[in-house]
């Protein structure tokens, strides 16, 4: 009975306590993990145990009245569905993920068995205050005077969140509150020149976020703070069974969602002559849900697990992604109610929407008792604030981040309080009871655990990057290795050590954790390029083919098409090369370094083919609009001197020759068109015989060598010898480049024939004049 008494002085304190944690771990952040909300996650796991263990402690010795959660159908059907998506689950994510939601839910019953309704001004408070100082922290940042240095960030007002629409819909949820508590008759909160100032500090940081989304969400949750209409309203669907509603609430989300659907896949996208400009926050938005929605339809009832979007999500992802502004790697359907379905299953996102329901049909009917535990104002500003951050969660990934979801615990918490009576607490002995201990530990020892090893993960993999980024690539690859002894199918760890076998030259080594990225789900990381590229560097053309065409079929991109036309100039289809590479350059995805570059590469080659086809103003054209840093490339330089010298620009044609030769003096086409250059104009003739003798040995010391280069490089060099008057040396060279001309190659034939003919004429005239 000790225990009970202490219950009874503790339990207030506890849900306080908690509400208070809640609210200001939004101030959490970590920089020296992957994911940067991983201790706001554990503190929530925490908190969750404690709280846990405490209640079943004293539950032999006490227990509520019941009933006391009208909503405890769809939590159990919440719970359930979870437990199963986790079980079913192939990705050890999955757990931490499943451990996190079962943390949330929880605290979410702890705060209604414990939070006292005297303490709800203080949570209320609390909001208030740190949503203030956010705001200030906020127009700190955008003023540059952030003393953190945010890492790899390339938004300036994020406030803690790392995102400026998270922070956006973060202070819309705390300006909506300070409203009501300036509109509150009681004036039991701070000063209202102290709301004033406050309500201007957070909206002046929401328009430094540049949020369009948080200024929709604003305007929405003012436009239900102001009118009652949906208070007064019968809402005739309220008075069902907890089913109906649900079920109604949930097919009308999902027919939102069809209707999208069904629009973008029947828009004729391939019709678009240059990328949506002005419209892509809408137009990425709309193509990431009907990748959740074919996501949905493809995976079983009860969903793939949570955080199973990271692994499975990519395989959605349009042809025309690239163009259409989404990155290489999706991860998130950017909608709340789609990534629940995906992942837990449909009966998640109907307790969820059970809980919607629940929610307006108590604040009815509490708004014609009038008997509030907070002011009035504030029984509809938390629950239009958890609404809004429900909309914001429709169109964006609002709540897939811990301070979000927490909050948003916390103010249903609020509302079902505010809402509903008082928990009850009897005295009640039973040893029987203290079996539920058991289940108290098993959670506190496996979540904790699950939450430390995932943290080590975190960490590993941040340093890990780390050390990729700054050349540490054997260090990196132990790093990475490391953490797939922990996860065996970590997709960053895997991605990690390919790239760091690729820096340290071990292509082979790459190939095989390439391999292993791709069998886990189709396009990954567009890790089916990168087995393309390293295949071609290999020479094994036709299985390069095979993985670039399947790399073009998933995405439509200007680095899809070069890497394939590469692939058909080797095997000797210039025209298709050509066709795909004027494709290639059409839809210029320019906002994206990767493809800028990749477009004036092909411009490049485009002006390569041009050239070889006696093309040279279409050549010209194509070269005069590459940009850096291909226009600084030594190829680019040798084309360029190929250009001026078949246009008779020689000076500028010996100038080009010979940037591209010093940046790369080991190409053999550099060095015979550099020397051969100076032979023709009369120039240095012990250099130019020093570059071509230099370039002859090594293409002769090279395997798969163009012919070409040493049909050239022979011919250039044995014009060498004869300049210098080795007509011998001379004839041999030519006799040895005729010997491997083909036959085919006509006009080479007669050109070496020619010369031949020409110093065995030579040759002949001097022993005659010997004689």
């Amino acid at each position: 009975m000790i225990l009970a008494r202490w219950f009874d002085l503790f339990s207030p304190f506890l849900g306080k306590a908690l509400s208070v944690l809640l609210v200001f771990s939004v101030w959490i952040f970590s920089f020296d993990h992957d994911n940067p909300f991983y201790y706001q996650e554990f503190l929530t796991v925490l908190l969750a145990t404690l709280s846990l263990t405490f209640l079943l402690l004293l539950y032999p010795f006490k227990k509520p009245v019941r009933p006391f959660f009208p909503f405890g159908f769809f939590l159990i059907v919440g719970v359930i569905s979870v437990a199963f998506a986790v079980l079913n689950s192939s990705f050890i994510e999955s757990v931490k993920s499943g451990f996190l939601i079962f943390s949330q839910l929880i605290l979410f019953v702890v705060f209604r068995l414990t939070l006292k309704k005297e303490s709800f001004s203080t949570t209320i408070k609390a909001i208030i205050l740190c949503g203030t100082l956010m705001a200030l922290y906020s127009i700190f940042q955008s003023l540059g005077l952030d003393p953190i240095k945010w890492p790899d960030s390339p938004f300036k007002t994020v406030g803690t969140f790392g995102n400026p629409n998270f922070l956006s819909i973060y202070l819309v949820s705390t300006i909506l509150l300070s409203y009501a508590a300036i509109e509150s008759p009681e004036k039991v909160f701070f000063p209202d020149s102290f709301l004033f100032s406050s309500i201007s500090l957070q909206i002046s940081a929401l328009l430094l976020a540049g949020s369009i989304g948080g200024f929709l969400c604003l305007l929405i949750g003012f436009g239900l703070i102001k009118t009652d209409f949906w208070l007064k309203f019968p809402f005739r669907i309220t008075y069902l069974k907890k089913i109906g509603p649900a079920l109604v609430i949930f097919l009308a989300i999902l027919f939102c969602y069809l209707i999208s659907t069904y629009c973008v896949a029947k828009y004729p996208w391939e019709t678009l002559d240059k990328p949506p400009f002005g419209y892509f926050f809408i137009v990425s938005r709309l193509v990431e849900w009907k990748m959740g929605m074919d996501w949905i339809t493809s995976s079983p009832f009860f969903g793939f697990g949570p955080d199973s979007s990271k692994y499975l999500f990519s395989a959605f992802r349009p042809r025309l992604g690239t163009m259409l502004s989404l990155s290489m790697y999706n991860d998130d359907p950017h909608a709340f109610p789609l990534k629940l379905i995906a992942e837990t299953g449909f009966l998640s996102l109907f307790a969820f929407c059970g809980f919607l329901t629940l929610a307006f049909s108590l604040a009815v009917k509490k708004k014609r008792s009038y008997n509030f535990s907070l002011p009035e104002p504030f029984l509809k500003a938390i629950l239009v604030t958890g609404f809004v951050i429900f909309c914001n969660s429709c169109f964006n990934n609002s709540l897939s981040i811990a301070p979000i979801t927490n909050f948003f615990v916390l103010l249903a918490s609020l509302h079902f309080g505010n809402c509903l009576e008082e928990i009850k607490w009897t005295n009640s002995t039973s040893l029987l009871r203290f079996g539920h201990l058991l289940s108290a530990c098993f959670f506190s020892i496996f979540g904790i655990s699950i939450f430390l090893e995932s943290g080590k993960i975190s960490e590993s993999i941040w340093i890990g990057n780390g050390q990729l980024k700054h050349g540490g690539s054997q260090q990196s690859e132990i790093t990475f290795k490391n953490v797939l002894k922990l996860d065996p199918r970590n997709l960053k760890a895997i991605w990690g050590v390919a790239k760091s076998y690729e820096n340290c030259g071990k292509l082979n080594d790459e190939m095989e954790w390439l391999f292993l990225l791709n069998s886990i789900s189709t396009n990954l990381f567009g890790c089916q390029y990168d087995i393309a590229r390293v295949l071609f560097e290999q020479g094994a053309i036709i299985e390069a083919h095979k993985w670039a065409a399947d790399f073009f079929r998933h995405n439509g991109s200007s680095v899809a098409h070069e890497i394939l036309g590469r692939i058909l100039l080797a095997e000797g289809r210039t025209r298709e090369a050509e066709e795909l590479f004027e494709q290639g350059i059409l839809l210029q995805a320019t906002w994206i370094p990767e493809e800028r570059s990749a477009i004036s590469r092909i411009k490049l080659l485009l002006a390569s083919i041009a050239m070889d086809q006696k093309e040279f103003n279409k050549s010209e054209q194509y070269l005069t609009t590459i940009e850096k840093p291909v226009s600084d490339s030594h190829e680019y330089l040798f084309l360029k001197g190929l250009l001026s010298y078949n246009l008779s620009r020689t000076a500028s044609a010996l100038e080009f020759f010979e940037n591209a030769w010093k940046a790369m003096p080991e190409n053999p086409r550099y060095a015979n068109s550099y020397g051969y250059l100076l032979l023709e104009t009369n120039g240095d003739l012990e250099k130019a015989g020093e570059i071509l003798l230099a370039g002859y040995n090594r293409i002769r010391q090279t395997k798969n060598i163009r012919l070409d280069d040493l049909l050239s490089i022979t011919h250039s060099l044995a014009t060498y010898y004869y300049k210098k008057g080795d007509l011998n040396k001379s004839r041999e060279l030519l006799t040895s480049a005729l010997r491997e001309c083909p036959i085919d190659l006509n006009e080479k034939r007669q050109k070496f024939e020619k010369d031949l003919d020409k110093i065995i004429m030579e040759i002949n005239s001097q022993k005659k004049i010997k004689k």
